[in-house]
């Protein structure tokens, strides 16, 4: 298990929260929960995929998996503690906390390691994202600019990228990294994992930034 569960005086101190900042918590966590005392997953779902239309498959994962990391125990709901601890990361949490959750969003299979496969998996879940995004909001105009960008052929060799994550992290050569080895080469090269970091927000969200 990466995540526990932190009392309101923990968080203010972990993440430097103010009152003001747990007051905006506990909001949010009441809008979504539409008067119910948990927060359901169907709830977070609609919370992470917004107003966008058709649900986007892709997303849809990502969000799952997200749900999955902050559930912490495991009982099928997403009680306000949990909800401030995710809120807390993601908005407040240093770069150590947002790649511990953006580890647990890569591993799939949930064993505690990221195999090549899985960090790939979700760079091209991301880069479909994108796409679909553009063409349904501007067209082929919009996406015909965005594969125009300086940076597009980093995001299209995907491969290229995850190889060198893996070759980076992976120091015992065993073609699994751990959270430890993952964190670590985070250190050496922080711009290897920025595209990561971002999916553990809501997408509209990580466009604003």
């Amino acid at each position: 298990m990466f995540f526990h569960v932190m009392q309101p005086t923990e968080l203010m101190s972990e993440f430097g929260l103010t009152q003001e900042n747990l007051n905006d918590f506990k909001s949010r966590y009441e809008g979504i929960c539409a008067g119910k005392p948990f927060m359901s997953k169907s709830q977070f779902m609609d919370y992470w995929l917004g107003d966008e239309k058709p649900v986007d498959k892709d997303n849809k994962e990502f969000g799952s998996r997200i749900w999955a990391a902050f559930d912490v125990d495991r009982n099928g709901k997403m009680d306000y503690d949990e909800w401030c601890l995710y809120c807390a990361i993601q908005e407040h949490g240093t770069m150590r906390h947002k790649l511990t959750a953006a580890f647990v969003l890569c591993d799939g299979t949930k064993d505690g390691l990221l195999t090549e496969k899985e960090v790939a998996d979700i760079f091209n879940r991301a880069f479909c994202i994108e796409a679909r995004r553009l063409l349904v909001l501007g067209g082929r105009k919009d996406l015909c600019k965005w594969v125009k960008k300086p940076g597009f052929q980093e995001q299209v060799e995907i491969n290229t990228k995850t190889k060198k994550i893996i070759k980076l992290a992976d120091k015992n050569k065993d073609g699994k990294v751990s959270l430890e080895e993952f964190l670590g080469a985070a250190e050496e090269d922080p711009s290897l994992f920025e595209d990561l970091v971002k999916k553990i927000q809501p997408p509209r969200d990580a466009e604003d930034e």
